[in-house]
């Protein structure tokens, strides 16, 4: 059933609801069949290359440091951006986590001046560090860009971001399709850390 998805998802204008649900059930099973998290991630993020035709992708999860998210995977990138960090405030990753609400970005001038202005706003609130030793990964010019919180009862347990460089790729319906699959996202990732920290700690 995977590639006939693919296939009729491809070049279409927005998501078909039928389409969208099958779409949703497979990467649920996915997310039910993961074993641990770095599974889990891999598994979602392939999925949504696979299924949805969405090729670059991260997903990034709360640092040590306060306002801080550290980048966990990085499909569809030539670098590789695991252990990139990124601060609240800063780029759409950072506006998400800040803001605790989805964003997408259409249309390439748009795009750039949203991200000037939210580095700007970073750089005054003194949340860029000077530099990083791992880039944060992203297109050199993206045209398009959703930002999507993983919460559990209103607490954030990582971003999804993802991008095109397509203008106005990303449409009302995928951002609310990429919405519910995070809120099932979020569950796991959550169970996920805590399985790993009690292993941890019965191992210690």
């Amino acid at each position: 059933e995977q590639p006939g998805v693919a296939v009729a998802l491809a070049g279409r204008p927005a998501l078909d609801a039928v389409f969208t649900m099958r779409a949703l059930q497979h990467l649920t099973e996915r997310i039910n069949a993961a074993a641990g998290l770095e599974p889990l991630i891999d598994s979602i993020l392939d999925g949504l290359d696979e299924i949805f035709g969405f090729s670059h992708s991260m997903i990034l999860l709360p640092g040590e440091q306060p306002r801080t998210l550290i980048t966990i995977a990085t499909p569809g990138y030539p670098e590789d951006g695991a252990g990139a960090e990124a601060r609240f405030g800063e780029g759409i990753t950072g506006l998400v986590a800040e803001a605790l609400q989805p964003i997408r970005i259409s249309g390439l001038m748009r795009g750039m001046l949203y991200a000037y202005a939210a580095r700007f706003r970073a750089e005054e609130a003194g949340w860029c560090p000077a530099e990083r030793r791992i880039p944060l990964p992203g297109l050199a010019n993206p045209a398009s860009q959703l930002g999507v919180p993983l919460l559990v009862r209103g607490e954030l347990v990582g971003v999804l971001v993802i991008e095109s460089e397509t203008p106005y790729r990303f449409h009302e319906d995928d951002k609310a399709t990429i919405e519910l699959l995070g809120a099932y996202l979020a569950i796991a990732i959550q169970n996920a850390v805590l399985r790993e920290d009690s292993d941890q700690a019965a191992d210690d």
